[in-house]
């Protein structure tokens, strides 16, 4: 979203800024956006050099882009700012917080967050370093979502990385080596890397770009509750774990407890 957005905002004066908090913010309008970035989750919008827009979608945000004269304020709108060229309108994000810029714009939810997966450069042994400061019992879908571990991983990755390195979901840390959190977390990055440009998402080409091109679904297990694994042929199930419950795609027989597969 960064990306796709940072050539629409940056150097365009804002008409409009208006906050679930806030409502309408007077006193920023006429200023200019100076920059947009991501940090794992969070879209960073830097407004002049005194306000920082951040936003997190959560699981049921999205982002509606429209007309200038087109935006208005419904039951579930979070924030919409607006541009003499565009309108954008944010609704159902989990989090949306306008801060006095500090720190380069870093606010104390991003102090918290482990390295970005996304970033030009990623230490993925120091990622493997934090995560081993969980408790040794915890699953190792929640050591993925954890953002305190490394930020950027979401339902999608969690599911297919999983897949991808042959594990049941259910494992605890303290069975896996270091060997496989590296590999797991190489791979979530290389394939977040892969689908940062527009278009829909594909974690099956990005391994495999021969079966990516020959299949119209893009992803190995994820929302594929019922249908055939794509590598063995036995049914795909879905099952939720951890602490929000967060649905999880598998196969048993590819993602058995006592034995680990290799990418």
């Amino acid at each position: 979203m960064a990306r796709a957005l940072e050539p629409v905002l940056v150097d365009a004066p804002l008409q409009r800024l208006w906050t679930r908090e806030h409502g309408d913010v007077a006193r920023l309008v006429g200023q200019t956006v100076r920059g947009v970035e991501a940090i794992g989750k969070h879209l960073l919008v830097a407004i002049a050099d005194t306000h920082v827009l951040r936003l997190h979608m959560g699981m049921r945000g999205r982002l509606l882009q429209a007309a200038p004269d087109r935006v208005w304020v419904a039951w579930d709108t979070s924030a919409i700012l607006v541009t003499d060229a565009r309108g954008l309108v944010w609704r159902n994000a989990r989090t949306v917080e306008l801060t006095k810029r500090r720190d380069r714009g870093r606010s104390s939810a991003l102090d918290c967050l482990g390295p970005d997966l996304l970033a030009t450069e990623c230490d993925i042994a120091a990622v493997v370093a934090r995560a081993r400061l969980l408790p040794p019992e915890t699953a190792l879908v929640e050591v993925l979502l954890d953002q305190r571990i490394a930020a950027g991983i979401g339902n999608v990755y969690k599911s297919e990385v999983l897949f991808l390195v042959g594990v049941d979901p259910r494992t605890a840390l303290a069975a896996v080596d270091d060997a496989l959190l590296e590999r797991s977390y190489a791979l979530a990055r290389t394939l977040m890397q892969a689908n940062v440009r527009a278009g829909p998402r594909d974690t099956v080409g990005v391994v495999e770009p021969r079966l990516g091109r020959d299949l119209q679904g893009r992803a190995w297990v994820y929302r594929r509750s019922g249908q055939p694994c794509r590598r063995c042929g036995d049914q795909v199930a879905m099952v939720r774990l951890g602490r929000d419950a967060r649905s999880t795609y598998w196969c048993a027989t590819c993602q058995p407890s006592t034995k680990v597969n290799r990418v």
